[in-house]
């Protein structure tokens, strides 16, 4: 019986040994297949191509008689020229448009859209001074002249940032009042209501105003019920 626990356990163990070596195989594996293919990635466009061609030209060159393969090679160094130097005409023909479509997108992008009618002015200051600086001569000179004169459109509805901001806090101020008067007593309304009243169970008054109803005999100021105690 201990002979046949140990040869299960032994081999448990080795189907586990094996289980880690298949898994660092195939691990090994497929980091060597992905640094494969990165290694292909990274090889330029034009040395497939430059392949290709030597492959074709290979291939027409064995096909063709011996007294012509002179000519042929000739031919296929010409071709391969010609291709080199077309490749670098549309690569200089790309990079100039390139600059040509950066430049039209500083030129363009200098004023900042406006967010909505309520809130927007006709010129703003540029997002960065590289794009200031990017643009042509008199460009740059009249920008210069309207930030300077600092004109806005003259339309009632029409509210720049200093008038919204102004809005603003106008109304947070009222927003702020009105919450500080919730907390104020309704009969003095200078200090805090901190007194609850019985049996109606009414916050709404300070410890010296209560003490002055109490002692008057008059009720709740709300609901005018007659006060039994309070708590504080």
């Amino acid at each position: 019986m201990l002979f046949y626990e140990g040869l299960l356990l032994c081999c448990n163990s080795m189907l586990t040994w094996l289980k880690y070596a298949a898994c660092s195989v195939f691990h090994h594996i497929c980091v060597f297949q992905l640094q494969w293919f990165n290694a292909l990635l990274s090889i330029p466009a034009q040395a497939y191509v430059g392949l290709f061609m030597l492959s074709v030209l290979f291939y027409f060159y064995k096909s063709i008689k011996p007294f012509l393969q002179s000519y042929f090679i000739l031919l296929a160094a010409f071709g391969l020229h010609l291709f080199q130097k077309m490749y670098y005409c549309i690569f200089i023909i790309f990079t100039y448009f390139s600059r040509i479509a950066l430049k039209i997108k500083a030129m363009y992008g200098i004023f900042i859209p406006q967010r909505n009618v309520q809130d927007s002015e006709i010129f703003q200051q540029a997002s960065t001074s590289h794009a200031l600086n990017c643009q042509p001569k008199r460009l740059s000179a009249f920008y210069k002249y309207i930030s300077r004169r600092n004109l806005k459109l003259k339309i009632p509805f029409y509210k720049t940032d200093d008038e919204y901001v102004d809005q603003q806090l106008e109304y947070l101020k009222r927003e702020l009042s009105a919450e500080k008067e919730k907390h104020l007593c309704v009969v003095c309304h200078d200090s805090e209501k901190n007194v609850i009243l019985f049996p109606c169970r009414h916050m709404c008054m300070c410890e010296s105003c209560t003490l002055a109803l109490q002692s008057s005999f008059q009720g709740c100021p709300l609901c005018r019920r007659q006060i039994l105690s309070v708590s504080q």
